[in-house]
């Protein structure tokens, strides 16, 4: 019984590590996704004052 303990501690272990994991590449992916929304934004903005698309 103990290696079927030993097995089931290593899964919920690895399965926390999968969510922790997925959780940095998402909070990644937004912060990313920010950070380009906010430059879009700035750089149309400058072509918008040049009269560029006007």
């Amino acid at each position: 019984m103990q290696s079927v303990h030993d097995y089931e501690t290593e899964m919920v272990q690895y399965g926390f590590e999968v969510v922790r994991q997925s959780l940095k590449a998402a909070e990644l992916a937004v912060s990313d996704r920010i950070v380009t929304n906010i430059m879009m934004k700035s750089f149309f903005g400058w072509l918008i004052d040049c009269h560029i698309l006007k």
